[in-house]
């Protein structure tokens, strides 16, 4: 009867499969800052209840007026839904104030 040979063991030979996956992985799982909600602030006084847009979400300025925004989106605010403030979508940032929601206008600005 002959005696069935043992084959090595390849100790590390598991260890290049397990990188590879833990790197693909980690790459799904990471978002970049853009994909994560900014909470910012819409202020002239804290402005309560303006309807906010951006290509993610629609929804309200809360008693702070903050509001969501990704990096990267533009927003649109209105007092009501159809009166909106400003010309166009804007770049959404941290900080809001009516200024930033007309591009090039002075202090003096009635729109302001």
């Amino acid at each position: 009867m002959r005696a069935f040979s043992v084959m090595p063991r390849r100790r590390f030979g598991f260890l290049l499969p397990v990188s590879v996956l833990s790197v693909l992985l980690a790459a799904c799982m990471g978002s970049s800052q853009s994909e994560q909600p900014q909470s910012g602030r819409f202020i002239d006084s804290a402005v309560q209840g303006l309807i906010y847009q951006t290509t993610t979400v629609t929804s309200q300025t809360d008693a702070s007026g903050r509001f969501l925004y990704r990096n990267g989106n533009s927003i649109r605010f209105a007092l009501l839904q159809g009166v909106m403030l400003g010309d166009a979508p804007v770049p959404a940032k941290a900080v809001m104030t009516p200024r930033d929601l007309f591009p090039g206008a002075t202090a003096s600005d009635p729109r302001i």
